[in-house]
């Protein structure tokens, strides 16, 4: 039942354009469709990342994070739990592009889509800007969309762009437990679970930088049925933060996958840089507040 989940859930973030995997969509939402033919998103691609193959020795093997062992990863939920910690220590930037094409149950026509998240947040996510571009096609037709979201401390906007048409919410405070949907937009924490649980990782080389040992992990097949093929690499250092997180996962939905069809997915995961302090303004801020004001 739990690997069942477990690739319905794949199924779920593959598709997942309107906001970081695994969030909610934005509070105010267009429904503008462009009927641009979709000539740059046919065919999802992977970008092999080069690793290190140096065996772990006693020189090079730290402390390690949680859920991180000499051999691999154990628990891939306390590692993500490591990374998120971390990352609110220090602020950060960091990048996600996703690619899938899925193909229904008997048709040769696939659906693809593209999707890159990019986050630049201060330590407790108190100053952030989020933004989600996507496009999903056909072949035929295609649709597009952005979103941007916004904080200050003070002030939280979003902004929505699809077609020609764009709108602007200013938000309200964060409420009791809400901080669980935004912690899944600003860290991609439920894409990073989920790929990370996905294969049986093992530690190919360790390395230092900066100070800290970092642990190149590959894996090579999948944990759950119905995926035919899936490749990933890892760098995770000893405090648990994932630097790069590179995977392509090939599915055969069939009856146990919820007759879905053939799927292909890679995702490409950056922690670009730490030590955030400062959120540059965007420049679309005073025209969101006029237009916010001027509604009520």
């Amino acid at each position: 039942m739990r690997r069942a989940a477990l690739l319905a859930l794949l199924l779920v973030l593959a598709g997942c354009t309107g906001g970081s995997p695994g969030s909610g969509g934005p509070t105010t939402t267009t429904t503008a469709r462009s009927t641009t033919r979709a000539t740059t998103t046919t065919r999802a691609t992977s970008t092999p990342m080069p690793t290190t193959t140096v065996p772990p020795t006693n020189d090079t093997v730290g402390r390690l994070a949680p859920g991180l062992t000499r051999a691999g990863i154990v628990n891939a939920s306390a590692l993500v739990r490591a990374h998120v910690a971390a990352l609110n220590r220090s602020g950060y930037a960091s990048s996600l592009a996703l690619s899938s094409s899925i193909s229904p149950e008997g048709t040769d026509a696939a659906v693809v889509s593209n999707a890159t998240t990019t986050v630049v947040a201060s330590p407790g996510w108190e100053r952030y800007r989020l933004r989600v571009e996507s496009v999903t096609g056909d072949g035929n037709d295609s649709q597009r969309q952005r979103q941007e979201r916004w904080s200050n401390g003070t002030v939280r906007l979003l902004r929505v762009s699809a077609g020609n048409r764009t709108a602007y919410e200013r938000l309200g405070p964060v409420p009791p437990g809400g901080e669980t949907e935004q912690l899944l937009r600003l860290t991609n924490r439920l894409t990073l679970r989920t790929y990370l649980a996905l294969g049986n990782y093992t530690v190919v080389g360790t390395n230092r930088s900066g100070g800290q040992t970092r642990y190149t992990l590959r894996a090579d097949g999948a944990t759950v049925p119905n995926v035919t093929s899936f490749h990933a690499t890892a760098v995770v250092d000893e405090a648990g933060r994932v630097h790069r997180l590179n995977a392509t996962l090939v599915a055969d939905g069939g009856e146990s996958g919820g007759g879905t069809g053939h799927q292909r997915t890679t995702i490409r995961y950056r922690l670009e840089r730490t030590g955030v302090e400062t959120v540059q303004r965007p420049a679309w801020a005073d025209q969101a507040l006029a237009a916010t004001n001027s509604t009520g």
